[in-house]
């Protein structure tokens, strides 16, 4: 598919992010979050949102293990986001591929947490924590890794491996060029013949 479609989709996915936050920041207002009787409530929505979330990473890492799919993965992964010229050839395969997703996807979320947490203890803020509640939930369902194990849809189009990250910026690639992957056999095939002598 074409990279300007593709793009149209993570914009259309970024409007609607958006919509949904505005949606529950003036839901926030309406039922009066900030209320005291209401902190118990939203601790709780806040708690089993993220259950609900890691149980279900959990079980697509485990799908994953099982599935250990070893189809060849070769793309390009830039070594700094600013800097997009600037990548590496990454040679792996679907499987693994699909672990580390899982992986990132838990340690960006307990990050969260993490700050979200500090944020409610420390200044008492509800706000943030009503709005991860519901988009922790979104962000779990447009996870192509859910999509993919879970959801069955197939690995095509956006959903291809490796997934686009971003518009432009950190974002990988499908896949070296036939002059690149020359270049990497000649210098695999030089460490060798290093290693031998």
């Amino acid at each position: 598919m074409n990279d300007a479609v593709i793009n149209i989709g993570l914009v259309l996915s970024v409007v609607q992010v958006i919509i949904l936050k505005f949606t529950a920041l003036c839901s926030a207002n309406y039922f009066k979050l900030d209320a005291p009787e209401n902190i118990l409530y939203i601790r709780i929505a806040y708690g089993v949102s993220q259950l609900v979330g890691y149980s279900i990473m959990a079980y697509v890492f485990m799908r994953v293990r099982d599935k250990n799919d070893k189809t060849a993965l070769i793309y390009n992964e830039s070594k700094n986001p600013f800097a997009p010229n600037e990548s590496k050839v990454v040679t792996s395969t679907v499987g693994d591929y699909d672990k580390e997703q899982v992986k990132n996807f838990f340690t960006q979320g307990l990050t969260a947490v993490a700050i979200l947490a500090f944020m409610h203890l420390k200044w008492g803020y509800l706000r943030p924590l009503f709005i991860q509640a519901i988009m922790s939930l979104r962000q779990l369902y447009s996870n192509p890794m859910f999509q993919i194990h879970v959801l069955g849809k197939p690995a095509t189009d956006n959903l291809a491996r490796p997934f686009k990250t971003g518009f432009g910026m950190a974002s990988q690639t499908a896949g070296p060029t036939k002059k690149e992957l020359k270049a990497q056999d000649r210098k695999a095939a030089k460490k060798k013949i290093n290693r031998d002598d």
